[in-house]
């Protein structure tokens, strides 16, 4: 895609171009089964999502300490940004997933193979993008020994792991700063709206969004991508999330999902959630595309 300028946007074909770059992803995203490669992540996503938030807990308690400067755990900083993006309900799914994994009264051995099943588990999850994405783009991976492709992938997936712990870390020092900031202004300046704020937190929270997904655009397919590239679809991607986000909340409210499963309502909620999102993400690697 060439450079845009700021005279570009006002133009009639740009917005032409843009359009059929939509349409293309729109094909694209129908030709390459994108929504049965949403079901497939929402799958893995189930048996990873625990491990992979216990990993990031972890890298926030090493930072912070088992409590942080508000005094709640570290492990409730990362359920309330869960809630942001996902909902309550969601949100006590995982909580109870969390709840379950421990490592008490456990042997070496035990804890050593607890670690590295999390490991195992919590990579699977951008395994399962990075196949896909692959695929999405038409790129065939540079043929490597089975174990040796095994062990890059995983590797390549828990620093992208790491990565969203320390994304989390710095938007939890943001907002730390944030609030502090927000009471000084409320003593001095009452009269500025607290609707602002609202405003920066949500902008934090797409600046948080937009760079997870220019590294899994980035770092996970086989290919390589033009900063550019990557920074548009990042952006275009993070915009469909926060936009589909609130889209999939009120079809899943009106729809009465979770009360039409009964006790299997909150895992079905979660995974409606995670399906309707990886069809956002996979859209968004289409138009990347």
């Amino acid at each position: 895609m060439k450079h845009v300028t700021l005279r570009d946007l006002f133009t009639l074909a740009y917005w032409k171009n843009i359009w059929h770059v939509l349409v293309d992803a729109f094909n694209g995203f129908n030709d390459d089964k994108c929504m049965k490669k949403s079901a497939s992540l929402a799958y893995y996503t189930v048996f990873s999502i625990g491990p992979l938030l216990m990993i990031v807990i972890w890298c926030i308690g090493f930072f912070y300490g088992e409590h942080l400067q508000s005094g709640s755990s570290a492990q409730d900083q990362v359920l309330e940004e869960v809630m942001v993006l996902f909902g309550q309900d969601v949100t006590t799914q995982i909580q109870s997933y969390l709840q379950k994994i421990t490592f008490e009264n456990k042997s070496n051995m035990g804890i050593t193979i607890g670690i590295v099943t999390l490991i195992l588990s919590s990579t699977t999850l951008f395994v399962d993008i990075q196949d896909s994405i692959n695929n999405i783009w038409k790129v065939k991976p540079k043929p490597k020994k089975g174990w040796l492709k095994l062990i890059i992938n995983r590797l390549i997936s828990f620093s992208i792991v790491i990565a969203l712990g320390f994304l989390l870390i710095a938007s939890l020092m943001i907002n730390g700063v944030i609030v502090a900031v927000t009471n000084l202004v409320m003593t001095y300046f009452p009269f500025i709206p607290i609707a602002l704020i609202s405003w920066v937190n949500t902008g934090i929270t797409f600046s948080v969004i937009v760079i997870l997904f220019g590294f899994i655009f980035s770092f996970l397919p086989d290919a390589k991508v033009k900063f550019r590239d990557m920074l548009g679809g990042a952006i275009f991607t993070g915009l469909l999330f926060m936009l589909g986000r609130y889209g999939i909340s009120i079809y899943l409210n009106l729809s009465s999902t979770a009360s039409f499963y009964g006790a299997a309502g909150s895992i079905i909620v979660m995974l409606l959630w995670i399906y309707y999102s990886a069809a956002l993400l996979y859209f968004g690697a289409e138009f990347t595309k």
